[in-house]
Protein backbone atom coordinates (compact mmCIF):
# COMPACT_ATOMS: atom_id res chain seq x y z
CA UNK A 1 0.00 0.00 0.00
CA UNK A 2 1.64 3.22 -1.04
CA UNK A 3 0.30 5.54 1.67
CA UNK A 4 2.01 4.77 4.96
CA UNK A 5 -0.57 4.36 7.69
CA UNK A 6 1.44 4.05 10.87
CA UNK A 7 1.48 6.73 13.52
CA UNK A 8 4.80 8.00 14.73
CA UNK A 9 6.63 10.58 16.72
CA UNK A 10 10.06 12.15 16.71
CA UNK A 11 11.84 13.46 19.79
CA UNK A 12 14.30 16.25 19.20
CA UNK A 13 16.42 17.37 22.13
CA UNK A 14 13.94 16.02 24.62
CA UNK A 15 11.01 17.65 22.92
CA UNK A 16 8.07 15.90 21.37
CA UNK A 17 7.22 16.32 17.71
CA UNK A 18 3.80 14.92 16.96
CA UNK A 19 3.16 13.44 13.54
CA UNK A 20 -0.22 12.11 12.50
CA UNK A 21 -0.54 9.08 10.20
CA UNK A 22 -0.03 10.01 6.58
CA UNK A 23 -3.40 8.71 5.50
CA UNK A 24 -5.85 7.48 8.07
CA UNK A 25 -6.72 7.28 11.69
CA UNK A 26 -6.43 3.54 11.82
CA UNK A 27 -3.79 1.02 10.90
CA UNK A 28 -4.05 -2.74 11.08
CA UNK A 29 -0.73 -3.95 12.39
CA UNK A 30 0.64 -7.07 10.73
CA UNK A 31 3.99 -8.26 11.94
CA UNK A 32 4.10 -12.05 11.67
CA UNK A 33 7.84 -12.36 12.02
CA UNK A 34 8.18 -10.51 15.29
CA UNK A 35 5.41 -9.23 17.53
CA UNK A 36 6.23 -6.12 19.49
CA UNK A 37 6.12 -6.22 23.26
CA UNK A 38 3.55 -3.75 24.72
CA UNK A 39 6.39 -1.77 26.26
CA UNK A 40 7.99 -1.42 22.82
CA UNK A 41 4.65 -0.47 21.31
CA UNK A 42 4.38 2.31 23.87
CA UNK A 43 7.59 3.81 22.51
CA UNK A 44 5.84 4.16 19.17
CA UNK A 45 3.02 6.23 20.61
CA UNK A 46 2.72 9.91 19.89
CA UNK A 47 3.81 10.98 23.33
CA UNK A 48 7.38 11.04 24.57
CA UNK A 49 7.41 13.31 27.58
CA UNK A 50 9.97 16.11 27.86
CA UNK A 51 12.48 16.02 30.63
CA UNK A 52 12.98 19.73 30.86
CA UNK A 53 11.13 22.99 30.70
CA UNK A 54 7.39 23.05 31.03
CA UNK A 55 5.03 25.57 29.53
CA UNK A 56 5.19 28.65 31.75
CA UNK A 57 2.57 31.01 30.41
CA UNK A 58 -0.85 31.91 31.79
CA UNK A 59 -1.80 29.30 34.41
CA UNK A 60 -3.90 26.53 32.88
CA UNK A 61 -6.58 24.28 34.39
CA UNK A 62 -5.06 21.48 36.45
CA UNK A 63 -6.35 18.77 34.13
CA UNK A 64 -4.49 20.13 31.06
CA UNK A 65 -1.69 17.78 30.00
CA UNK A 66 -1.07 14.30 28.65
CA UNK A 67 -2.35 11.10 30.29
CA UNK A 68 -1.32 7.50 29.69
CA UNK A 69 -2.99 4.21 30.53
CA UNK A 70 -1.85 0.66 29.89
CA UNK A 71 -3.70 -2.63 30.15
CA UNK A 72 -3.00 -6.18 29.02
CA UNK A 73 -4.09 -5.54 25.43
CA UNK A 74 -4.08 -1.77 24.99
CA UNK A 75 -2.02 1.38 25.41
CA UNK A 76 -3.86 4.70 25.47
CA UNK A 77 -2.58 8.28 25.54
CA UNK A 78 -4.78 11.34 25.82
CA UNK A 79 -3.48 14.89 25.35
CA UNK A 80 -5.91 17.47 26.77
CA UNK A 81 -5.11 20.89 25.33
CA UNK A 82 -5.98 24.35 26.70
CA UNK A 83 -7.98 25.33 23.58
CA UNK A 84 -10.72 22.77 24.42
CA UNK A 85 -9.40 20.14 22.02
CA UNK A 86 -7.78 16.80 22.69
CA UNK A 87 -5.85 14.15 20.81
CA UNK A 88 -6.54 10.47 21.47
CA UNK A 89 -3.91 7.90 20.56
CA UNK A 90 -4.32 4.20 21.25
CA UNK A 91 -3.04 0.78 20.40
CA UNK A 92 -5.97 -1.53 21.06
CA UNK A 93 -5.63 -5.09 19.85
CA UNK A 94 -4.88 -4.95 16.13
CA UNK A 95 -5.73 -1.27 15.74
CA UNK A 96 -3.78 1.95 15.99
CA UNK A 97 -6.14 4.84 16.67
CA UNK A 98 -5.18 8.48 16.33
CA UNK A 99 -8.06 10.92 16.54
CA UNK A 100 -8.93 14.48 17.58
CA UNK A 101 -11.83 15.69 19.67
CA UNK A 102 -13.24 18.48 21.81
CA UNK A 103 -13.72 18.74 25.56
CA UNK A 104 -15.88 20.96 27.72
CA UNK A 105 -16.21 21.50 31.44
CA UNK A 106 -19.76 20.56 32.39
CA UNK A 107 -19.69 21.36 36.09
CA UNK A 108 -17.93 21.11 39.42
CA UNK A 109 -19.02 19.53 42.70
CA UNK A 110 -17.69 17.62 45.69
CA UNK A 111 -16.65 14.83 43.30
CA UNK A 112 -14.38 17.14 41.35
CA UNK A 113 -14.51 18.82 37.94
CA UNK A 114 -16.89 17.19 35.44
CA UNK A 115 -15.64 17.04 31.85
CA UNK A 116 -17.25 15.88 28.62
CA UNK A 117 -15.07 14.49 25.83
CA UNK A 118 -16.46 14.24 22.27
CA UNK A 119 -14.55 12.72 19.39
CA UNK A 120 -14.55 14.51 16.04
CA UNK A 121 -13.46 13.42 12.57
CA UNK A 122 -11.26 15.03 9.96
CA UNK A 123 -12.69 12.73 7.28
CA UNK A 124 -16.05 13.38 5.61
CA UNK A 125 -16.91 9.68 5.37
CA UNK A 126 -16.04 6.34 6.95
CA UNK A 127 -14.92 5.31 3.46
CA UNK A 128 -11.68 7.06 2.53
CA UNK A 129 -10.58 7.36 -1.09
CA UNK A 130 -7.25 8.78 -2.21
CA UNK A 131 -6.22 9.34 -5.82
CA UNK A 132 -2.91 10.33 -7.33
CA UNK A 133 -2.65 14.00 -8.12
CA UNK A 134 -2.60 14.95 -11.81
CA UNK A 135 0.87 14.73 -13.27
CA UNK A 136 2.48 11.57 -12.00
CA UNK A 137 5.73 12.73 -10.31
CA UNK A 138 7.54 9.63 -11.53
CA UNK A 139 6.74 10.49 -15.13
CA UNK A 140 5.60 6.95 -15.72
CA UNK A 141 2.23 6.23 -17.28
CA UNK A 142 -0.03 3.86 -15.36
CA UNK A 143 -0.98 1.23 -17.93
CA UNK A 144 -3.51 -0.59 -15.75
CA UNK A 145 -5.01 1.59 -13.01
CA UNK A 146 -5.95 -0.38 -9.90
CA UNK A 147 -8.07 -0.02 -6.81
CA UNK A 148 -5.70 -0.71 -3.93
CA UNK A 149 -7.73 -1.74 -0.92
CA UNK A 150 -6.70 -1.97 2.72
CA UNK A 151 -8.76 -5.11 3.34
CA UNK A 152 -7.25 -5.46 6.82
CA UNK A 153 -9.01 -2.25 7.89
CA UNK A 154 -12.30 -3.26 6.25
CA UNK A 155 -12.22 -6.73 7.84
CA UNK A 156 -11.82 -5.14 11.27
CA UNK A 157 -14.13 -2.13 11.01
CA UNK A 158 -16.76 -2.93 8.34
CA UNK A 159 -16.70 -6.59 7.46
CA UNK A 160 -20.19 -6.39 5.92
CA UNK A 161 -19.23 -3.70 3.39
CA UNK A 162 -20.42 -4.03 -0.22
CA UNK A 163 -18.74 -2.44 -3.22
CA UNK A 164 -19.46 -1.68 -6.86
CA UNK A 165 -18.38 0.64 -9.66
CA UNK A 166 -19.97 2.07 -12.76
CA UNK A 167 -19.74 4.82 -15.38
CA UNK A 168 -23.26 5.84 -14.36
CA UNK A 169 -24.14 7.61 -11.09
CA UNK A 170 -26.95 5.11 -10.53
CA UNK A 171 -26.33 2.36 -7.99
CA UNK A 172 -24.88 -0.57 -9.99
CA UNK A 173 -26.58 -3.94 -9.99
CA UNK A 174 -23.30 -5.73 -9.30
CA UNK A 175 -22.72 -4.41 -5.76
CA UNK A 176 -20.93 -7.28 -4.02
CA UNK A 177 -19.52 -7.87 -0.53
CA UNK A 178 -15.79 -7.84 0.03
CA UNK A 179 -15.97 -10.85 2.34
CA UNK A 180 -18.04 -13.97 2.92
CA UNK A 181 -20.24 -13.93 6.06
CA UNK A 182 -18.34 -16.75 7.80
CA UNK A 183 -14.89 -15.75 6.58
CA UNK A 184 -12.15 -15.38 9.19
CA UNK A 185 -9.01 -15.36 7.02
CA UNK A 186 -8.08 -12.08 5.35
CA UNK A 187 -5.22 -10.65 3.37
CA UNK A 188 -3.84 -7.31 4.45
CA UNK A 189 -4.35 -5.76 1.00
CA UNK A 190 -6.23 -6.56 -2.22
CA UNK A 191 -6.50 -4.99 -5.65
CA UNK A 192 -9.25 -4.71 -8.25
CA UNK A 193 -9.12 -3.37 -11.82
CA UNK A 194 -10.08 0.30 -11.97
CA UNK A 195 -12.36 0.71 -14.98
CA UNK A 196 -15.17 3.06 -13.98
CA UNK A 197 -15.72 6.66 -13.00
CA UNK A 198 -17.99 6.10 -9.98
CA UNK A 199 -17.19 4.02 -6.89
CA UNK A 200 -19.97 2.85 -4.55
CA UNK A 201 -19.71 1.58 -0.98
CA UNK A 202 -22.53 0.34 1.20
CA UNK A 203 -23.17 -0.97 4.70
CA UNK A 204 -26.34 -2.18 6.47
CA UNK A 205 -28.54 0.44 8.14
CA UNK A 206 -29.92 -0.23 11.61
CA UNK A 207 -33.44 0.45 10.39
CA UNK A 208 -33.02 -1.91 7.44
CA UNK A 209 -31.71 -1.57 3.92
CA UNK A 210 -28.35 -0.12 2.98
CA UNK A 211 -26.53 3.18 3.27
CA UNK A 212 -24.71 3.94 0.01
CA UNK A 213 -21.78 6.33 -0.44
CA UNK A 214 -20.81 7.35 -3.99
CA UNK A 215 -17.46 8.80 -5.11
CA UNK A 216 -16.72 10.41 -8.47
CA UNK A 217 -13.06 9.84 -9.31
CA UNK A 218 -13.31 11.03 -12.91
CA UNK A 219 -11.89 9.02 -15.77
CA UNK A 220 -9.54 6.38 -14.33
CA UNK A 221 -5.95 7.34 -15.07
CA UNK A 222 -3.90 6.28 -12.04
CA UNK A 223 -4.19 4.06 -9.02
CA UNK A 224 -6.76 4.79 -6.31
CA UNK A 225 -6.35 3.83 -2.64
CA UNK A 226 -9.32 2.77 -0.52
CA UNK A 227 -9.41 2.58 3.25
CA UNK A 228 -11.64 2.90 6.33
CA UNK A 229 -11.67 5.71 8.88
CA UNK A 230 -12.23 4.59 12.44
CA UNK A 231 -12.44 8.19 13.60
CA UNK A 232 -15.26 8.95 11.13
CA UNK A 233 -17.19 5.91 12.38
CA UNK A 234 -16.82 7.18 15.96
CA UNK A 235 -17.54 10.83 15.15
CA UNK A 236 -19.48 12.47 18.02
CA UNK A 237 -18.89 9.55 20.36
CA UNK A 238 -18.68 11.06 23.84
CA UNK A 239 -17.89 10.08 27.39
CA UNK A 240 -17.58 11.74 30.78
CA UNK A 241 -14.49 12.44 32.78
CA UNK A 242 -13.98 13.54 36.39
CA UNK A 243 -10.87 15.33 37.60
CA UNK A 244 -10.42 14.97 41.34
CA UNK A 245 -7.37 15.07 43.60
CA UNK A 246 -5.16 15.68 40.60
CA UNK A 247 -6.29 12.54 38.72
CA UNK A 248 -8.60 11.98 35.74
CA UNK A 249 -11.26 9.27 35.85
CA UNK A 250 -12.95 8.23 32.58
CA UNK A 251 -16.58 7.12 32.83
CA UNK A 252 -18.80 5.37 30.29
CA UNK A 253 -16.38 5.13 27.37
CA UNK A 254 -16.11 2.14 25.06
CA UNK A 255 -12.42 2.89 24.77
CA UNK A 256 -11.72 3.25 28.47
CA UNK A 257 -14.40 1.03 30.03
CA UNK A 258 -16.91 2.02 32.67
CA UNK A 259 -14.42 3.53 35.13
CA UNK A 260 -10.77 3.89 34.21
CA UNK A 261 -8.24 6.00 36.06
CA UNK A 262 -5.89 7.84 33.72
CA UNK A 263 -3.78 9.04 36.62
CA UNK A 264 -2.16 12.44 36.86
CA UNK A 265 -1.38 14.56 33.78
CA UNK A 266 2.17 15.20 32.63
CA UNK A 267 2.66 18.81 31.58
CA UNK A 268 3.15 19.89 27.97
CA UNK A 269 5.40 22.61 26.64
CA UNK A 270 4.08 25.31 24.34
CA UNK A 271 5.94 23.70 21.44
CA UNK A 272 4.32 20.33 22.13
CA UNK A 273 0.86 21.87 22.34
CA UNK A 274 1.37 23.55 18.97
CA UNK A 275 2.65 20.35 17.38
CA UNK A 276 -0.30 18.32 18.67
CA UNK A 277 -2.75 20.94 17.46
CA UNK A 278 -1.11 21.05 14.04
CA UNK A 279 -0.78 17.33 13.37
CA UNK A 280 -3.77 15.92 15.22
CA UNK A 281 -6.57 18.35 14.50
CA UNK A 282 -5.51 19.16 10.92
CA UNK A 283 -5.90 16.84 7.95
CA UNK A 284 -2.66 16.22 6.11
CA UNK A 285 -2.67 14.23 2.88
CA UNK A 286 -0.03 11.69 1.87
CA UNK A 287 2.55 13.12 -0.56
CA UNK A 288 1.37 12.92 -4.15
CA UNK A 289 -2.20 12.00 -3.25
CA UNK A 290 -5.43 13.92 -2.94
CA UNK A 291 -8.50 13.05 -0.87
CA UNK A 292 -11.63 12.38 -2.92
CA UNK A 293 -14.71 13.55 -1.05
CA UNK A 294 -17.97 11.61 -1.35
CA UNK A 295 -20.32 12.94 -3.99
CA UNK A 296 -23.52 11.57 -2.43
CA UNK A 297 -24.85 9.44 0.41
CA UNK A 298 -28.28 7.87 0.22
CA UNK A 299 -30.31 4.84 1.37
CA UNK A 300 -31.09 1.79 -0.75
CA UNK A 301 -33.88 -0.62 0.16
CA UNK A 302 -32.20 -3.75 -1.15
CA UNK A 303 -29.23 -5.04 -3.11
CA UNK A 304 -28.90 -8.26 -5.12
CA UNK A 305 -27.03 -11.20 -3.59
CA UNK A 306 -23.58 -11.56 -5.11
CA UNK A 307 -20.57 -13.73 -4.25
CA UNK A 308 -17.84 -12.15 -2.16
CA UNK A 309 -15.06 -10.41 -4.05
CA UNK A 310 -12.37 -11.62 -1.66
CA UNK A 311 -13.99 -14.68 -0.10
CA UNK A 312 -11.56 -17.53 0.48
CA UNK A 313 -10.81 -20.63 2.45
CA UNK A 314 -8.08 -21.16 5.03
CA UNK A 315 -5.52 -22.17 2.38
CA UNK A 316 -5.71 -18.83 0.57
CA UNK A 317 -2.37 -17.59 1.89
CA UNK A 318 -0.49 -20.58 0.51
CA UNK A 319 -2.28 -20.43 -2.83
CA UNK A 320 -2.20 -16.77 -3.70
CA UNK A 321 0.11 -14.79 -1.47
CA UNK A 322 2.99 -15.29 0.90
CA UNK A 323 1.67 -16.75 4.19
CA UNK A 324 2.58 -13.62 6.09
CA UNK A 325 0.13 -11.62 3.95
CA UNK A 326 -2.81 -13.38 5.58
CA UNK A 327 -4.14 -12.94 9.09
CA UNK A 328 -7.10 -14.47 10.91
CA UNK A 329 -9.82 -13.02 13.08
CA UNK A 330 -11.55 -15.41 15.43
Amino acid sequence: MRPSETAGRVCESGKTVFRRPETLSITIKHEPKQMKHPAAALLGMLFCLPCAAVWAQTPQAGFIGVYSHRSVDSVVSLAVLPDHTFCLSAIAGAMDIHSPGKWEQSGKDQNGIRLKFTRTSRFPSRFVVYAEKPGNPTGKKTLKPELRINTAAFSTLQRDVVFGSSNSPQTPADMAPFFSPQQNGFSAHETLPLKHRYLFFGYPRREGGWQITRFDIGRPRDHVWINMSEEAMQDQQSWEGRFQNGKLLMIGSEMYGNHTSMGKPDPLSAKEVNEIRKHCTGLEHPPGLTLIRPQAEYPANSLPDKPALFGRDEDYGEAAHAPEAVFHIE
